[in-house]
């Protein structure tokens, strides 16, 4: 069983369903999950489960019911430290003992986020806007294992390419993290 976390349209929901694994997805955006079920419906056999919900709130599963929970390009959005630590600790609620948890987001030296983050109102708190002025955050590696900390990190990699945003082409870099639950 697999969560995807701020599953948005199902981009990444739906072609795991399609192989066959038991997906559900959360998001807090109505449109987004009314996207992915329509989606869903005309592109798998056996499509995701979506929820209506949010990353930063407890999480609407039972305990220790997942085999991997991926938060892919999600929690970058949670600014409150509440939110957070409440993200962590439901991560770790829901993933079974021998699950993984799979952590892939923009990087702090992400060159696109950084020029953001230097023209931000609030960048000495380290919140970012993005032209559409949605709130977000970058992270290291040593800051992500710092808040999951009940978690051990099996094995990361920076992911470099190259992405056009706002018109201009950008040099980017993503932190991916694959963790499972320290004993």
């Amino acid at each position: 069983k697999v969560l995807d976390l701020g599953c948005g349209n199902g981009r990444n929901a739906i072609p795991l369903a399609n192989t066959h694994y038991d997906v559900c997805g959360i998001d807090i955006s109505t449109v987004a999950l009314s996207q992915a079920n329509e989606f869903a419906q005309t592109r798998c056999a056996n499509p995701p489960r979506f929820v209506c919900g949010s990353m930063g709130q407890p999480l609407p599963f039972g305990e220790s019911i997942f085999d991997v929970v991926m938060d892919i390009t999600s929690f970058d959005i949670l600014i409150k430290k509440s939110e957070i630590e409440c993200h962590a600790k439901e991560v770790r609620r829901v993933l079974k003992s021998k699950g993984y948890f799979l952590y892939y987001d923009m990087a702090n030296d992400d060159p696109y986020s950084l020029d953001l983050l230097n023209k931000s109102p609030d960048r000495r708190k380290g919140v970012i806007y993005t032209p559409a002025g949605i709130p977000f955050k970058i992270y290291s590696a040593d800051q992500i294992a710092k808040i999951f900390n009940c978690f051990e990190t099996l094995a990361q990699e920076k992911f470099k390419f190259t992405d056009i945003m706002d018109g201009t082409q950008w040099n980017r870099s993503l932190l991916c993290m694959i963790m499972k639950p320290k004993k």
